[in-house]
Parts: C-alpha cells; sequence; structure tokens
C-alpha cells in the first residue's frame, strides 16, 4: 500500500468493527499511508431481498463505486490522472 495512492475496502456488512477496521489497524503503524476508501452498511439491519437490489441500495454495486473512486481520483489527482487509468482499463 505505501506506493499507492489510494485503497478500496468493499465489505458486505457492518462498516463498524468491520473489513475497513481491521486493515486500518493493520497499517496504521507503517503511517504515510494513502487514504483508504470504505464502502460498506451504515448501522441497518434486517434487509432481505435479491443480492443485485441490495448492494445497490446500500451502494455496494460496481457502477456506485466506480462514481466514487473516480470523484476522489479526480479531485484529489485532476482529470489527466483518471484519464490515464480509463486507458488502462481499456
Amino acid at each position: 500500500m505505501k506506493h499507492s495512492k489510494l485503497g478500496c475496502v468493499v465489505e458486505e456488512h457492518q462498516r463498524d468493527c468491520g473489513l475497513h477496521n481491521a486493515i486500518s489497524s493493520v497499517l496504521a503503524p507503517y503511517g504515510n499511508m494513502p487514504p483508504l476508501l470504505s464502502f460498506a452498511i451504515n448501522n441497518q439491519f434486517g434487509e432481505s431481498g435479491k443480492k443485485t437490489e441490495l448492494f445497490k441500495k446500500f451502494g455496494l454495486d460496481a457502477p456506485h463505486i466506480v462514481k466514487v473512486v473516480e470523484q476522489y481520483v479526480k479531485q484529489e489527482h485532476g482529470n489527466e490522472f483518471w484519464q490515464e487509468i480509463e486507458q488502462m482499463r481499456r
């Protein structure tokens, strides 16, 4: 992670005490780590339904994650950097 500009954690359960927290705890002693975006469920329980619908509702679907990451990258590193990423994806 120390050579990365951004980390992302996607977990299909509660944010509190989840994977993001565990990763942050492991990386903290190394200091100077890049930002870590977290996609998880925020203190809600008792939902049932189709997985795709629930992922969309809680912002865990791919289009939402890409949108948030794109906004972050453009804000922090500029449009040109995002365009380089888009070129690599093709």
